[in-house]
């Protein structure tokens, strides 16, 4: 999901990082085998709700607290001005000014080399 792997409207599968990018943009990205512990635990407990990573939660008090804030900041970020490419959001701007990739990535996930299969 991560590595930058579409699947068209045609049903044809397209590997774009430079899409990756923007989608996931500066968010740290962690192994499946992190996150598959909390989400079984939470089936087992019946619970209703679970935000893994927990740094998330802030994000709700965010969005109840002031809402237009939030969709006016996830717009800046995630969408292009009219008439340019989706690859020009201020998001990749960031990504790849600050060479957060480097860390935030984890090395699979920049690999060229990238099954299409």
């Amino acid at each position: 999901m991560c590595k930058g792997k579409f699947l068209l409207a045609q049903g044809n599968l397209e590997v774009d990082q430079d899409i990756r990018d923007v989608v996931v943009s500066i968010i740290p990205v962690g192994k499946v085998s992190k996150y598959v512990k909390p989400i079984v635990e939470s089936v087992v407990r019946e619970d209703r709700y679970l935000t893994v990573p927990a740094w998330y939660k802030m994000m709700y008090v965010w969005e109840l607290m002031c809402p237009q804030v939030v969709d006016w900041l996830l717009r800046l970020a995630y969408l292009s001005e009219p008439g340019t490419p989706a690859t020009e959001t201020l998001s990749k701007k960031l990504l790849d000014a600050s060479g957060a990739k480097n860390f935030l990535y984890p090395s699979y996930i920049r690999s060229p080399q990238l099954k299409a299969d």
